[in-house]
């Protein structure tokens, strides 16, 4: 029973809204700035790509290949720990 209610539960909460898309974690910093841009969230999130071999991805390996979520905070840190490091 608590599985179907769960089920029902998160198909609620994504009707309406678009497949989440993928942004790989070799992306360069320009395009993760331009995703984070056109994002209607407040960040992207990130993740290792997909084996070739793997059509059909179980949960399991999904969660394996999230990485998080990259928002402009990051960008901004990252940013300023390179020009910080590459000054000294």
């Amino acid at each position: 029973m608590a599985s179907v209610f769960l089920y029902h539960v998160i198909g609620d909460l994504t009707v309406g809204k678009p497949e989440l898309a993928e942004f790989a974690e070799t992306e360069t910093v320009e395009s993760a700035i331009k995703a984070i841009g056109e994002s209607t969230e407040c960040g992207i999130p990130v993740w290792r790509k997909k084996s070739a071999a793997a059509a059909a991805e179980r949960a399991e390996i999904r969660q394996q290949r999230f990485v998080g979520i990259l928002n402009s905070l990051d960008i901004v840190g990252f940013l300023f720990y390179k020009h910080d490091h590459i000054a000294c």
